[in-house]
């Protein structure tokens, strides 16, 4: 009887810790692409399919994956920069917390360069290292995503991009 007891206490524990979410410690971030932001899927080679925040103003290019911590980035999330023009880009990693790939495309969405693990750089000081600069580099778009995607590990120079479904209002001319 005693022995009944205590394994019905010990599943109790063990149903009220699921319950509650015990089992596995949630993170105090929240996902940065939030259920009422708008987000976009742009596919690879008819392959992988990546959800993205499009970034358009000043503000949001340059802020871009900064403030952001890993725990809020799926593998299958990223950015895309949409600059109105193709020119020189030059993007550096102030104030990131995750390795990024920083994917360089055409105005045809096509891979023209690419930084596979760009580093890393909580906070904006440079007293202790310098922050991490991508080469200048000629294109009209840029996606990022972490470097440690597998997903995104597979991308080379030359995969094409396409819009699967909702193409953003920008682009439809």
């Amino acid at each position: 009887m005693m022995r009944s007891l205590i394994i019905c206490f010990i599943l109790s524990a063990s149903a009220v810790l699921v319950a509650r979410g015990d089992e596995k410690p949630a993170s105090k971030y929240l996902n940065f692409i939030s259920p009422s932001s708008k987000s976009y899927f742009i596919q690879r080679e008819s392959k992988e399919i990546f959800q993205v925040m499009i970034l358009k103003s000043n503000e949001e290019l340059q802020r871009g994956f900064s403030g952001i911590r890993p725990e809020q980035v799926l593998d299958h999330q990223g950015l895309f920069f949409a600059f109105e023009a193709p020119s020189k880009k030059y993007f550096w990693m102030p104030d990131t917390y995750f390795n990024l790939m920083i994917i360089f495309l055409d105005k045809s969405l096509k891979v023209v360069a690419l930084v596979k693990d760009a580093p890393s750089h909580p906070g904006m000081s440079e007293k202790e290292k310098r922050i991490f600069r991508a080469p200048p580099t000629y294109a009209h778009y840029v996606l990022e995503f972490k470097a440690s995607s597998e997903l995104a590990q597979s991308i080379k120079i030359g995969d094409q991009f396409t819009w699967p479904r909702n193409v953003p209002n920008f682009l439809q001319k």
